[in-house]
């Protein structure tokens, strides 16, 4: 086998703290990727992206022991969590999950809230909090599939559906999967910083997958070489942004 993977994160320009976090590593033989999108409007979530994202296998109740010893307070996990192995994607919350086939086609998820407002898995830990929730961001969870083709200019939306909220969301891996990915929905918020025009996410994904080589650090690599391109242009990201990716080979 000749697989890799790699995470990387980076602070957006609206924030003076990164809350998202990123992991990608071997558990012995099998490659895991896991990444978190901590909320703005709790504390500590930067701390509780990385308690999620470390603790990725075990429950959030795990999570909130860990946040006592800290002396900190639960809603420090306020955060999305997507994880993937060698078979399939999880969503907890908003984000995306990316499979690009040994054709070169794309298959893109991306999960959102009707409300805006993602279903973090630490209201599971109080349900005061989780009734508020409901009470104050009704709707559903919405699940949109796009697909690019090699050789076209943009991505076709194959289909909308919706689940119902605090049910995460599986993506199952096909045979023909060279590559997984996930990224948090930071790579929304790309935009001219003069003009304030917003680069659609779309652009912003083909151009984090384009990598040169997928070995070691590739998705540093090219997050790093990206975000530095952006810059030149004058592009920025006001949230924080976060991948991780595994590769399968040939």
């Amino acid at each position: 086998m000749d697989w890799e993977c790699d995470a990387y994160f980076a602070k957006g320009a609206a924030h003076t703290v990164c809350e998202d976090y990123a992991i990608a590593k071997f558990i012995g033989v099998d490659p895991i990727g896991v990444l978190s999108d901590g909320c703005s409007s709790s504390d500590n979530t930067d701390i509780g992206a990385r308690i999620l994202c470390q603790s990725y296998n075990n429950s959030i109740h795990y999570c909130e022991a860990i946040t006592r010893l800290l002396n900190l307070h639960h809603s420090c996990l306020d955060a999305t969590l997507l994880k993937m192995n060698k078979n399939c994607i999880d969503i907890h919350g908003d984000g995306f999950g990316v499979f690009i086939q040994t054709d070169g086609t794309i298959h893109c998820y991306k999960v959102s809230l009707e409300s805006g407002a993602p279903d973090y898995l630490s209201y599971n830990l109080n349900e005061k909090r989780k009734e508020n929730y409901h009470n104050e961001f009704p709707g559903k969870k919405k699940l949109e599939w796009y697909t690019f083709k090699y050789g076209e200019s943009e991505f076709s939306l194959e289909s909308v559906n919706q689940s119902s909220i605090f049910e995460p969301i599986t993506l199952m891996k096909s045979l023909e999967c060279e590559m997984m990915l996930i990224f948090s929905d930071g790579i929304e918020t790309f935009k001219n910083k003069k003009t304030l025009e917003p680069i659609p996410w779309q652009s912003v994904l083909l151009e984090m997958v384009n990598f040169k080589s997928v070995k070691g650090k590739f998705v540093q690599r090219r997050m790093k070489r990206y975000l530095k391109e952006c810059e030149k242009n004058d592009i920025v990201h006001d949230d924080d942004v976060s991948m991780a990716a595994i590769y399968f080979g040939n």
